[in-house]
């Protein structure tokens, strides 16, 4: 099922989003090779290391980068990245060489480094040494991030990869910060590859987080977004009731499980679901337009006109909630602000072949504006030439403006999509007919 066709929402979930971006303080390798040809480096490294602790009961890694480029040292002088990797290194390289451990070059501007038997605390005291030694040196200043062997189901080869989404955890904090892998960093991992569209890699991210904290609520309402993106809508909604029942006053995970079950068609448990999230006392734009969308759809233009004029409040630029209050009050028998939202709809997004085609259809049945009347139900049909409904209003403005040869056009392409049409199909063919008769009498 793809749950991104129709009309709605921008963000059709909601999710938890990192408050800040991780930086991107990554050199070129050529100039940090030049700097470090003493050592080993990316995969050649992590074999020989792996090598080394095949029969290794325990371990620690971590993984080690410069804070971001562009700062100056205490003389003033300008931030040289690749000359604090080589700085970065030879520091390293001395805490190895006192604790037995092995190092070598990641990536361009990340050194790893492996020590044998040792538990989190362990890194977490070499962790503060490195970085003590390297601001003492007076070359800025290095984030760690760190990971041990063994952990649940990782198998050895995993734990550099673990130390290295430690790191980008740690960027979060700020410089000079040190952190052990653990579900923030697997919850950040994931909702990477979510944001690169990896939703595959993002659920293994989320499933093993959920290893170590079977009850993050971010963690399992992040999840149960990827299984809506997926379609695996059981799935999803299990996550999201997961979430409900360890905090009852989760806005998001309401709103998520109430978006699920429209998609799953139950309309009554969506809107529970809906009136649950907007009763947790914040006002959020989607919960807003969700509610009043679905009074809209269960015949309830009254109810559906408040909700969505609460959307418009929260965002007033929203095109598709102007489109949808346009609905609601024409329903209402309000038709001149129904005209002011479907025009506003317009003008948000000239190309919203349903806002232009209503537009089009009520400017014609108040008798207003023939020749734009006309113009905007043609556009619609040129947008969206599949939709039923559009070809029987362009009809419908075709016949009222004495277009039968076009109107029947529509209308038989009405009848062909589904919508019902047949009897104004049989009274164009009957109107042309009898004009054809008048013409040969005359």
């Amino acid at each position: 099922m793809n749950i991104f066709s129709g009309r709605d929402t921008i963000r059709h979930f909601l999710v938890n989003r990192p408050k800040k971006k991780v930086p991107a303080d990554h050199a070129p390798a050529d100039g940090v090779k030049q700097v470090m040809p003493q050592g080993v480096e990316g995969e050649m490294f992590l074999q020989q290391a792996m090598t080394r602790l095949e029969t290794v009961v325990a371990f620690g890694a971590m993984a080690i980068r410069p804070d971001a480029a562009g700062a100056t040292d205490a003389g003033g002088k300008a931030d040289d990245l690749p000359e604090r990797v080589r700085e970065t290194a030879r520091i390293v390289d001395e805490v190895c060489s006192e604790n037995k451990g092995v190092w070598g070059r990641v990536d361009s501007a990340t050194i790893g480094c492996y020590f044998n038997e040792i538990n989190d605390a362990d890194c977490l005291t070499l962790s503060r040494r490195i970085q003590e030694k390297i601001l003492k040196g007076r070359h800025g200043s290095v984030s760690i991030g760190m990971a041990v062997f063994p952990m649940i189901d990782f198998e050895r080869q995993d734990i550099m990869e673990n130390a290295r989404k430690a790191l980008e955890h740690a960027a979060f904090l700020g410089p000079n910060s040190a952190v052990l892998f653990d579900v923030v960093s697997l919850n950040i991992s994931g909702d990477a590859a979510y944001q690169t569209g990896d939703v595959a890699g993002a659920v293994r991210e989320f499933q093993a987080a959920l290893k170590l904290d079977a009850e993050n609520i971010n963690v399992l309402n992040s999840l149960g977004v990827c299984y809506g993106v997926q379609g695996a809508l059981a799935e999803a909604l299990h996550a999201f009731e997961s979430v409900i029942a360890l905090d009852a006053d989760h806005v998001m995970a309401h709103y998520n499980a109430g978006y699920v079950c429209t998609l799953l068609g139950r309309n009554d448990q969506a809107m529970h679901y809906f009136l649950k999230a907007h009763g947790a006392g914040e006002s959020v734009f989607e919960v807003a337009f969700q509610i009043g969308k679905l009074y809209l759809e269960m015949a309830d233009p009254a109810s559906a006109k408040t909700f969505l004029q609460k959307a418009l409040r929260i965002n007033p630029d929203a095109a598709v909630t102007h489109f949808h209050l346009g609905e609601c009050l024409e329903a209402l028998g309000e038709t001149d602000q129904a005209v002011f939202h479907y025009e506003t709809a317009v003008k948000k997004n000239p190309n919203d072949a349903a806002a232009l085609s209503a537009l089009g259809a009520l400017y014609d049945a108040k008798g207003e504006n023939p020749e734009i009347s006309t113009l905007f139900c043609e556009k619609s049909v040129e947008i969206s030439p599949d939709n039923g409904m559009f070809q029987y209003r362009l009809g419908t403005v075709y016949t009222h403006n004495d277009m039968p040869l076009k109107a029947l056009d529509a209308f038989e392409s009405a009848v062909r999509l589904g919508h019902d049409a047949a009897r104004e199909v049989e009274r164009t063919r009957e109107l042309l007919a009898y004009g054809h008769r008048k013409r040969l009498s005359n």
